[in-house]
């Protein structure tokens, strides 16, 4: 990892001058701070902001959480089985929201590393981090992966059978009736989303059910406006679904809002299953079925894992733990009585 004397020794300056540079604190000619900033972007240098503002260099025994979004009940269980597994070994938390946002993403990792942090705990925004991962691994920052991780990722990750969990789904819908089953899914740049969409096929072929591409709704995230839009892609129809499968709670939920603003409602017009909790569980009408993953010990064994890392365990191979998400029946899979609506045009 280059050192501020590195930087110095490439602009011809002295390590003052290049403290001066980074903290903007004194007097540097122009073309000076230029070949120090030149050195540092060609070193990829990142400066200790943690020591810097701590007057001290390291022992501040921290790690960093990087994810997608707290807000989500799903990622602020995850976040708390990280926490508490980090304090129980005296490490403090930083937790960073990417919002699915590459170069957020790729901002936060810049941040982390500048401050020096033991490891980190990261939740990739998609494929697309496989590359800029590199820069906590080139910078010997100890890494593993919660929930997502990258297509051929060869690394550590505690992830949720989303295959299997979307299949459970699917043959529960198939067990009641249904053969016309949608699935409003996030972007397929997303290892769980693309898990979600498989396990749904499979088990419709498994079934006997032809796989209907038109059933398939894939948004670019994982949010409640990806329902209002999916919904209105199904009422287009002329052979609209009567089951509903949403990648996430989020997208159910805004399902659910969709149908009710167009006087349809769950589980009335359609059948609604989704993956992860909706909170609070007992205060959603209808309740709903759902695919609950143990978002808690996802971050508690993640945080293990590196803790173990820390600690120079010997690891030979990649440790790959899949944990398979429980099946909780709700009303939303109950009582259907679907009304086939003249096609929206």
């Amino acid at each position: 990892m280059p050192s501020m004397q590195d930087v110095a020794r490439l602009a011809r300056v002295s390590p003052m001058t290049v403290s001066r540079v980074l903290n903007n604190s004194g007097p540097v000619k122009e073309e000076t701070r230029q070949r120090v900033q030149d050195a540092i972007e060609r070193l990829n240098y990142l400066p200790n902001q943690l020591a810097r503002s701590m007057g001290s260099k390291s022992g501040a025994r921290i790690l960093a959480l990087i994810m997608p979004d707290i807000v989500n009940p799903f990622y602020t269980s995850v976040a708390r089985g990280v926490e508490d597994t980090a304090r129980k070994s005296n490490y403090t938390l930083i937790v960073c929201n990417h919002d699915d946002d590459p170069e957020k993403e790729l901002e936060y990792f810049r941040t982390v590393l500048s401050l020096k942090v033991d490891g980190c705990l990261l939740i990739p925004s998609g494929d697309k981090a496989k590359k800029t991962m590199r820069l906590l691994t080139d910078h010997n920052c100890p890494l593993i992966l919660i929930d997502r991780h990258p297509s051929a990722y060869g690394g550590d990750y505690v992830a949720g059978d989303s295959f299997s969990g979307a299949a459970d789904l699917v043959r529960l819908f198939v067990s009641a009736g249904h053969n016309r089953i949608a699935l409003i899914n996030g972007p397929t740049r997303i290892s769980t989303a693309r898990d979600r969409f498989y396990g749904h096929k499979f088990a419709l072929e498994q079934n006997g059910i032809s796989f209907d591409p038109d059933l398939v709704y894939t948004g670019d995230k994982f949010d409640t406006k990806v329902a209002v839009a999916a919904l209105d892609h199904f009422l287009a129809l002329s052979d609209q679904p009567t089951a509903v499968l949403a990648a996430n709670n989020f997208i159910a939920i805004g399902f659910i809002r969709a149908a009710r603003a167009r006087g349809m409602d769950v589980p009335t017009d359609f059948a609604l299953s989704c993956f992860d909790k909706i909170e609070p569980m007992d205060l959603v009408k209808p309740t709903i079925t759902m695919a609950i993953q143990p978002a808690y010990n996802f971050g508690t064994i993640a945080t293990q894992l590196l803790l173990e890392k820390l600690a120079g365990v010997s690891i030979e191979t990649p440790r790959k733990i899949i944990l398979r998400p429980e099946i909780v029946i709700g009303e939303s899979t109950k009582g259907f009585i679907h009304r086939q609506l003249e096609p929206l045009r």
